[in-house]
């Protein structure tokens, strides 16, 4: 049922089932959108303030804070463990977390760093080793693509607990989309955010726990032919997906062992661990056209097919090599468009305008539908997670506006201006929107997309309200890195 044949699958994709729920993955949110185009007036190619004052100057990132509390005390409050609801109910996907956007959440909450949110940030933590110690089958320190985490009911799906099960166990996510499998790039994100909490708080379960996964990912994936690196993963029946192996994955390992398990550890065997991978990633750049291609679907020749916004920017944030800067100036000049009432399947009105990268190239000129439930798809959609990857790959890049492309003023003008969007969409997209029927505060989260999305890979992404999509905001607001202690 895929618009485009063959596409290379990312974390996002559903790998456990045949059936695609395109139509379902999406997000939403809101803020105060006073004052929000200092993001852009005030970033000057020789002293900008920092997208951390500006956050606070115009609410937005408090605003992205309460949603954030909000999603997570959702079904359960206290100290109960638990995970968050990744996407808000118009999203389709019921109580479904993911543990990459729950993972992205613990990072938000150790950015700012109250002593609320370190409490946040170590409840999901524990959660997550709850869920290491208490799969239904399994026992080696994985975790699953994502759980349900409270009762709800679907023509299609019916699930009565909560994400601890009354027998112990978590709660897996069964019928119909199986959310089973497990990819390397998940155990990295949630293995980054248990070393991140641990470079915190020196808790050595966290330590303990993200070591548990790293080695998952040695055991499951270290693969020596053709292209090498990490492969896939496991799918929900335990298949190892030798043959595909991604970019993204490979860098997402290289900044977990490399830069966070090595130092924290003292173990040299993790950098050799990561170098594995990193060599992986230089196989896949594209020296003419300065970016990374997607990876690989049979392991040892490059899939040229479909070129990914979060490649680029992630695999930067975690290697912080000029060599492949330019991946940054070829996702703004390619990658970015604005999306307007004019635009083709436009999913909003008035006088408003979003600007930002989509998720692919070829994403960024569909206009053909991702499966055959969804809408026609708007080329000119934004990603706005995609602003957040942008807008911290950029503020930790710093280039100036005199080594700037012709019509940009440096990065952190860039930065600012990919910002500024967030934070209209924030006020202006996803209001009214739920989770588990609570109503969201208007202007507190961020939707995924501005309009109907087609990424090119097989599924769409929505204006609903997005916990992974509101987390790198405030990454990036911060200036923060999830790659770098």
């Amino acid at each position: 049922n895929r618009t485009h044949k063959d596409r290379s699958m990312n974390r996002r994709q559903f790998f456990s089932l045949g059936i695609k729920t395109a139509g379902a993955i999406g997000a939403a949110a809101a803020s105060n959108y006073a004052g929000s185009n200092a993001w852009a007036e005030n970033a000057t190619a020789a002293d900008s303030p920092t997208a951390d004052a500006l956050g606070k100057r115009n609410g937005s990132v408090s605003g992205a804070y309460q949603y954030l509390s909000v999603a997570m005390d959702a079904y359960q409050d206290g100290q109960t463990t638990r995970l968050v609801q990744s996407y808000s109910d118009s999203g389709g996907l019921g109580s479904t977390a993911f543990v990459y956007d729950n993972s992205l959440a613990v990072l938000a909450y150790l950015r700012r760093g109250t002593r609320g949110d370190l409490a946040r940030a170590m409840l999901l933590g524990d959660s997550f080793l709850y869920a290491q110690a208490h799969d239904p089958t399994y026992s080696d320190g994985r975790v699953r693509q994502a759980y349900w985490v409270g009762p709800f009911t679907l023509p299609y799906a019916d699930n009565d607990s909560y994400f601890v099960r009354p027998d112990g166990t978590v709660n897996l996510v069964g019928a119909p989309w199986f959310f089973t499998g497990s990819s390397v790039s998940d155990m990295c994100w949630v293995g980054i955010a248990l070393a991140q909490l641990y470079a915190r708080t020196r808790k050595p379960r966290y330590l303990a726990g993200s070591l548990q996964l790293a080695q998952w990912i040695v055991n499951n994936a270290f693969d020596t032919v053709g292209l090498g690196g990490y492969s896939f993963g496991v799918d929900g029946n335990n298949q190892r997906l030798s043959l595909k192996k991604l970019t993204e994955h490979n860098a997402d390992v290289y900044g977990f062992f490399t830069n966070l398990l090595a130092p924290l550890t003292g173990d040299s065997n993790w950098t050799t661990m990561g170098q594995h991978a990193l060599e992986f990633v230089e196989e896949m750049w594209n020296a003419a056209d300065g970016f990374l291609y997607t990876g690989s679907n049979d392991g040892t020749t490059i899939d040229t097919s479909v070129v990914l916004e979060e490649v680029q920017s992630e695999a930067y944030l975690a290697m912080l090599d000029p060599r492949y800067a330019s991946s940054l100036d070829w996702t703004k000049t390619n990658l970015v468009g604005t999306d307007t009432p004019q635009s083709l399947n436009a999913g909003f009105t008035g006088n408003l305008r979003f600007t930002g990268p989509s998720f692919s190239d070829v994403g960024r000129r569909a206009t053909e539908k991702s499966g055959p439930s969804d809408p026609l798809p708007d080329p000119d959609a934004v990603w706005f997670e995609g602003n957040g990857h942008m807008a911290a790959a950029l503020l930790a890049r710093k280039r100036k506006a005199s080594r700037d492309l012709p019509t940009f003023h440096g990065d952190l003008a860039t930065a600012s201006e990919y910002l500024s969007h967030i934070v209209l969409a924030q006020s202006e997209l996803g209001r009214g929107q739920t989770v588990n029927g609570l109503a969201i505060p208007n202007g507190s989260g961020v939707v995924a997309a501005s309009s109907v999305l087609n990424t090119g890979t097989g599924f769409s992404y929505f204006p609903n309200l997005h916990l992974a999509a509101t987390s790198w905001y405030v990454i990036a607001a911060a200036s923060g890195n999830p790659y770098q202690r």
